[in-house]
């Protein structure tokens, strides 16, 4: 998951905000529950960034989130 938590001024600025990795042949599936939640404060941009070391592969990632309007 990548954050970019200030899109008026810096468009191509992201932070790893938190990584997750698997190394498995075939097919896998790899979830994660957070055990608290993340807090990012807006304006942001949240990016799903998903990597494969063959170019011969299908690769998804998605995320839930609340928004907390203050």
């Amino acid at each position: 998951m990548l954050v970019n938590p200030i899109p008026e001024t810096e468009l191509l600025g992201y932070i790893e905000k938190f990584p997750n990795g698997a190394t498995n042949t075939g097919s896998s599936s790899v979830p994660h529950e957070f055990s608290g939640y993340i807090d990012i404060p807006g304006p942001a941009i949240i990016k799903m960034q998903c990597l494969a070391s063959d170019a011969d592969i299908d690769v998804s990632a998605g995320f839930g989130y609340k928004l907390i309007d203050n």
